[in-house]
C-alpha cells in the first residue's frame, strides 16, 4: 500500500501494471507487455510490487507472440 501511495503522489508511474484486464481478475500478457513498454519508452521502471502484482496475475495461457514480444530467453520459459 505504501509504495501506491508513493507512486501516486510523486507522479513517477502514470499507471499501475497490475490492473486486470479480464473479468477474472487475472492480466492478459499482451497488455502487460505493452504497459511496460510505455513505461520504458517514458524512462519510467516499473515499481517492484506492482510488477510482482502483475507477473502473478498474468493469464497462464501460452502465447509465443507476447513471449516473443518480452524478450524472453528461451531457457528462461516455463515449461508445461
Amino acid at each position: 500500500m505504501t509504495e501506491a501511495t508513493d507512486v501516486i503522489e510523486s507522479g513517477t508511474q502514470s499507471f499501475p501494471l497490475a490492473v486486470p484486464t479480464l473479468t477474472t481478475g487475472a492480466l492478459d500478457g499482451a497488455v502487460l507487455v505493452e504497459r511496460i513498454a510505455q513505461l520504458e519508452e517514458l524512462g519510467v521502471t516499473p515499481r517492484p510490487v506492482d510488477l510482482a502484482q502483475a507477473l502473478l496475475h498474468v493469464n497462464p495461457a501460452p502465447d509465443e507472440a507476447v513471449r516473443g514480444r518480452s524478450g524472453v530467453r528461451p531457457q528462461l520459459r516455463s515449461r508445461p
